[in-house]
């Protein structure tokens, strides 16, 4: 392995720019309660540690009690929100996603050509930002539902084997 790191200050600056505005998008934007499609089975669910649909969505469900930890005084009309807190994980993890699509997008940039700099921040900010506007991802991150940490997920996925595939030693993806 080499000594220098996957992601330089290019990619984390770009990454964090493009993150930081797509959750004040999304948080603007974000639902105050249960919604529609799945949103209030999950939202019992992360409430009260149970299986809101098939397959259940075990690390879904424990990062959303998590957040509704982190904000037990939500509150909707007086009463107790619990969605609102979910609502938010799905807006922050939706954010981070697009903050990690920059950074990749940067990265592939500078891999592409060398000495981008600059233009490359700005293509993978605008990739970044791209991606939050667009109706399905926007959608989803403003509502309780799986899909933002999925993308996440995919996206974590696809840096560690990008950083797999650059580096000299190629015996384990680990």
């Amino acid at each position: 392995m080499t000594g220098t790191r996957f992601f330089g200050a290019d990619e984390w600056k770009a990454a964090g720019v493009a993150a930081f505005l797509a959750f004040v998008v999304f948080r603007a934007t974000l639902a105050p309660t249960v919604t529609l499609e799945h949103s209030g089975a999950l939202v019992v669910a992360a409430d009260h540690l149970g299986v809101g649909r098939v397959p259940g969505y075990p690390v879904w469900t424990l990062l959303a009690k998590g957040f509704i930890c982190l904000f037990p005084g939500a509150q909707y009309h007086g009463h107790p929100n619990p969605a609102w807190a979910v609502n938010w994980m799905s807006a922050f993890f939706g954010a981070v996603a697009c903050g990690l699509l920059a950074a990749l997008a940067c990265r592939l940039a500078r891999a592409a050509v060398p000495s981008s700099g600059a233009l490359g921040a700005v293509s993978g900010i605008a990739a970044g930002l791209l991606f939050a506007i667009s109706p399905t991802t926007w959608s989803q991150a403003v509502v309780a539902e799986t899909h933002t940490l999925t993308n996440f997920c995919f996206l974590a996925v696809l840096a560690l084997a990008l950083r797999w595939v650059e580096t000299a030693d190629r015996r384990s993806p680990y």
